[in-house]
C-alpha cells in the first residue's frame, strides 16, 4: 500500500511552520482510495487524529522515501505506514495500527509447488525503492531490483526480466484492475503480514508522543472504536485475525571479533 503516488511537496514551507507543543506534524504517502487520501480524512489519517485527539494534526503528502527523510531531518514529527524498526534513526511505539499483506506477483505460467518460500528465494525479485522488505525476509527474499513505481514491476514481470514483485495486496490489486487485460497473465500470493506503526522523530516530543500512542491506541480498541473505524471504511482489520501469520524484525547476528 507504500505506492508512490504523490503531493508536491514544498521544503521552503517548513520553516514557515511553527512547531507548536500541540501540533504534530505528520508526512505521508496518499494510499487511495481508503488509507490516506490527501484530504486526511482516510482511514489512517482519521485514526491518527483520534488517537491525538487533543493536538492539531497537520498533514503532508509526499512519497513513502521522503516521509522518512522528513522525520531524519527534524522537518516533520512523524510518518505513517512504517515496518517495525524500519529506520534507527526514528522512535518506535510498541503497538501497530494495521498490517501489509505482502504479496508477490507473478506470470501465471510459472510452475510452484506448495514451497512459496523456497520459489521466491530461487527467483529474481522486485520492489519499490524504500520499502526495504530484505529487512524482514533476508532470508528468502534476496539482491532485489529496486523499483520507482510498481507498473514497472508489472511490466518486467509479464516480460519474463523478473519472477516475481512483492507489495502490499492492496496495490497489488489495485494495479491489477488498471491492467485488466493482463490478468489472466498473472497469479498473486500472499505470503505474509508486516505490522504498520508510525515512526517518530527521536526528540523528546517524539518520545512522548510514541508512549502516548500505546497507552491511547489501547484505550480507544478497548473501547470498540479502532475496529468500528476499519468496519466505517470497509477495510478488514487483519490484526485481529488469529490466523494471520505475522513477520517480525530479525535481529541482526553479534559482530564477532573479525568483524
Amino acid at each position: 500500500m507504500r505506492c508512490y503516488l504523490f503531493l508536491i511537496l514544498t521544503v521552503l514551507s517548513f520553516p514557515l511552520l511553527a512547531k507548536k507543543s500541540d501540533t504534530i506534524l505528520v508526512a505521508t504517502a496518499i494510499w487511495e482510495p481508503n488509507f490516506t487520501n490527501g484530504q486526511g480524512t482516510g482511514l489512517y489519517e482519521t485514526l491518527f487524529k483520534q488517537v491525538y485527539a487533543d493536538y492539531n494534526i497537520k498533514f503532508f503528502y509526499t512519497s513513502y522515501e521522503r516521509s522518512k527523510t522528513l522525520v531524519k531531518e527534524g522537518k516533520v514529527d512523524a510518518w505513517l505506514g512504517s515496518y517495525e524498526q524500519e529506520e534507527a534513526f526514528a522512535i518506535y511505539p510498541q503497538l501497530p495500527f494495521d498490517a501489509d499483506e505482502v504479496t508477490a506477483i507473478y506470470r501465471a505460467d510459472r510452475e510452484i509447488d506448495d514451497n512459496f518460500a523456497q520459489a521466491l528465494s530461487e527467483g529474481s525479485v522486485a520492489w519499490i525503492k524504500g520499502y526495504d522488505f530484505d529487512k524482514y525476509f533476508g532470508d528468502i527474499l534476496k539482491q532485489p531490483y529496486l523499483l520507482l513505481d510498481n507498473e514497472t514491476g508489472l511490466k518486467m514481470v509479464l516480460n519474463g526480466r523478473i519472477d516475481f514483485m512483492i507489495d502490499d495486496s492492496t496495490d497489488v490489486q489495485e494495479m491489477i484492475d488498471k491492467f485488466p487485460d493482463q490478468y489472466s497473465q498473472l497469479r498473486t500470493r500472499i505470503f505474509a503480514h508486516l505490522p504498520l506503526f508510525p515512526g517518530f522523530a527521536d526528540t523528546t516530543k517524539g518520545k512522548k508522543l510514541a508512549s502516548e500512542w500505546d497507552t491511547r491506541l489501547v484505550a480507544l480498541k478497548e473501547q470498540g472504536s479502532v475496529h468500528a473505524l476499519f468496519v466505517q471504511f470497509d477495510v478488514p482489520y487483519v490484526l485481529d485475525e488469529p490466523q494471520v501469520v505475522v513477520a517480525r524484525l530479525k535481529p541482526k547476528p553479534p559482530l564477532t571479533s573479525d568483524q
